[in-house]
């Protein structure tokens, strides 16, 4: 759910990271500000190299306009990515076509209208053909299993602002997901390192609008690589913040419609990551992972310990213990709900 859609976006955050890195140091090498320090070897071994490599500061601008466009470009694929990974769960969630929540309803009609008057050879839905854009809204209607058209949810060619952000996830049921993100503890520290009139939104549109300044127009000034990596590690903030919070609106629909258990409310959090819990069903052993329903949102939690009063378990179930004490590898608020993996 989602899992591995996070692990290639911060795969990828993290090559772009290693090349701004690496860059930079090559830079350093070939083009040193202390002269005095050049060791001979290298400089001997360099010459070369100097002599064909563009200026540092043509260098600069040609690393800093790749660095932004595939920054953003990394965070378009992975929204998109975690929509249409979010649109196959759905109709497992609600078998009945009728009964989707209605934002995602209207949308997907919406879409495939519009998708209906632009098909062709060519533009963004030549890949489509009437029948698969109408399959979905055939099958649903007269009661076949039916799955989701993501292209309609993708016919809007905005950049992801904020504000579009905002728009694709409402289309999902998940309404003003942006407000989440800002709160999320993990972009919330980030941002204690940024300056006090910085804000997640205005970030994300200077990505934005930077990455179009880079595509589409001449460059004059460049980011510093520091700033460059700061920004990356915002993406991989607002990375794990919207994954969460997906991933938690999913994981409790899955819980109503019964394809996933509900097992464990948190009602005390001691120290040492050590938590009280009402067993409510279920069976749990040590080294079980499961998944917090939490404040942020979402997120996989292992079980180290089980314990109920003095005596410690390898496994137990609800029809033999209304309360135990957990044992967890990463903490958790004292209102979490634990469900099954």
């Amino acid at each position: 759910m989602f899992w591995t859609t996070v692990e290639e976006a911060h795969a990828n955050l993290g090559d772009l990271r290693s090349v701004v890195v690496t860059n930079e140091a090559l830079h350093d090498l070939l083009f040193p500000t202390n002269v005095a320090a050049e060791d001979p070897a290298v400089e001997v071994a360099l010459k070369s190299f100097r002599d064909t490599a563009p200026a540092r500061t043509v260098w600069a601008l040609h690393d800093y306009c790749a660095a932004v466009t595939r920054l953003y470009s990394i965070l378009e694929e992975f929204v998109d990515s975690i929509l249409k990974e979010y649109l196959t769960l759905l109709p497992e969630i609600f078998p009945n076509y009728n009964n989707l929540p209605q934002p995602t309803l209207t949308q997907h009609r919406m879409g495939v209208s519009q998708i209906l008057a632009k098909l062709g050879d060519k533009g963004l839905f030549r890949h489509l053909t009437e029948m698969e854009t109408l399959r979905g809204i055939t099958d649903g209607y007269s009661g076949q299993k039916y799955a989701l058209l993501s292209d309609a949810f993708l016919t809007d060619t905005q950049n992801y602002r904020a504000e579009q952000i905002n728009i694709l996830f409402t289309y999902l049921g998940i309404s003003n997901i942006w407000a989440g993100v800002e709160k999320h503890s993990r972009v919330a520290e980030y941002m204690k390192t940024r300056d006090p009139n910085d804000t997640p939104k205005t970030l994300l549109k200077k990505i934005v609008d930077d990455r179009n300044l880079a595509s589409h127009s001449g460059i004059t000034t460049v980011l510093a690589p520091d700033e460059i990596l700061s920004l990356i590690g915002f993406i991989e903030a607002v990375v794990m913040a919207i994954a969460e919070i997906v991933r938690k609106t999913c994981a409790t629909l899955q819980c109503s419609a019964g394809i996933r258990t509900e097992m464990f409310h948190v009602q005390h959090v001691f120290s040492n990551m050590i938590v009280g819990v009402r067993f409510l069903k279920g069976t749990v052993r040590v080294g079980d992972t499961l998944i917090a329903l939490d404040r942020d949102g979402a997120f996989k939690v292992r079980v180290l310990s089980i314990r109920h009063n003095q005596d410690l378990l390898d496994s137990a179930d609800s029809g033999s213990f209304d309360e135990l004490g957990l044992g967890l590898d990463i903490k958790v608020g004292s209102s979490a709900r634990l469900v099954a993996y």
